[in-house]
């Protein structure tokens, strides 16, 4: 329920802020969607809490291509991600794997 709460906040702020939509802005429309959450936050300066947000998104790109090309670097849930995401399009009513479906049906 958590993940579908955000994605309510963000599709809102997205139609009600049109420069959020920019590719270089998106950092900044986080920052400002994620201090409404918390607001305490508001005592640090906010283009500290921009590049920090930059940092992070990446550091993940990198943890991700690292963890990808080094099996040994991976942790014991790494595989499990598969299962997990069936798991949840199963109980959202979709058939797993439903999204190979409709690329099949696009090159038809």
């Amino acid at each position: 329920m958590k993940n579908k709460f955000m994605k309510e906040k963000v599709l809102e702020y997205l139609k009600n802020e049109p420069r959020s939509r920019e590719r270089s802005l998106h950092q900044r429309a986080m920052v400002n969607l994620l201090l409404k959450k918390y607001p305490e936050l508001k005592t640090i300066e906010k283009e500290m809490l921009i590049n920090f947000a930059k940092d992070f998104e990446t550091c993940t790109r990198a943890w991700r291509h690292i963890t990808e090309n080094n099996e040994s670097l991976r942790g014991n849930d790494y595989n499990d991600k598969k299962a997990l995401v069936q798991a949840k399009q199963i109980e959202l009513g979709y058939r797993p794997n439903y999204h190979n479906d409709i690329k099949k049906l696009a090159q038809l």
